[in-house]
């Protein structure tokens, strides 16, 4: 069995991992889970334990989040067959697609550059 120490932390990169995935800045993220920036922002650094508040208020903010990935890590992130979770995932489509269009762009104007 695992301790209560690696089980928070495990909880705790899951969090980042979402919050990554959604794109947004721990600011917008904070403003979402309606909780105090600083508060958030030292757990995230592991300054301050995980709090129960914290796990709650995310799940609560967004639907699409899986509970069963977050607290134990088992099956998806997202529950697909939810509105945000459909959207969060075209979203994530939509901004790999960009970086990828991005790149192409900044290659072909450095090869005209080069002319």
């Amino acid at each position: 069995m695992k301790s209560n120490v690696s089980q928070k932390e495990g909880i705790l990169e899951r969090l980042k991992t979402f919050k990554d995935y959604t794109g947004m800045s721990l600011n917008k993220f904070v403003g979402c889970i309606n909780m105090d920036y600083v508060t958030v922002h030292n757990r995230f650094r592991q300054e301050r334990a995980l709090s129960l508040d914290t796990v709650v208020n995310t799940l609560l903010a967004f639907d699409e989040l899986s509970p069963d990935w977050l607290l134990l890590g088992n099956g998806e992130m997202l529950r697909i067959n939810t509105p945000n979770g459909s959207m969060l995932n075209a979203i994530n489509i939509l901004q790999k697609s960009l970086v990828v269009v991005n790149s192409s762009l900044e290659n072909v104007k450095a090869e005209l550059s080069k002319r």
